[in-house]
């Protein structure tokens, strides 16, 4: 089975890293095919890569998480 393809968004860059680092053991499972520093950028990113998978932060400029989904969804 391929691995599962993964985006992360999220306004911090520790946090990106840190989820970053604990995805790195699962490199056979997961592939992290783009990230992103806020909700309009992550949207653009999602949009582009269409991953299985979205790790998003709930607050950030821009585009909250929540509204990241929803237009995720509608697309």
């Amino acid at each position: 089975m391929p691995p599962l393809t993964v985006v992360v968004v999220d306004d911090k860059l520790d946090s990106r890293e840190t989820i970053r680092f604990l995805l790195l053991g699962l490199d056979d499972v997961v592939t992290i095919v783009g990230e992103a520093a806020d909700g309009e950028e992550g949207l653009a990113v999602v949009l582009r890569e269409r991953p299985d998978i979205v790790i998003a932060d709930l607050v950030m400029p821009r585009l909250n998480g929540v509204e990241l989904t929803r237009r995720i969804r509608q697309e």
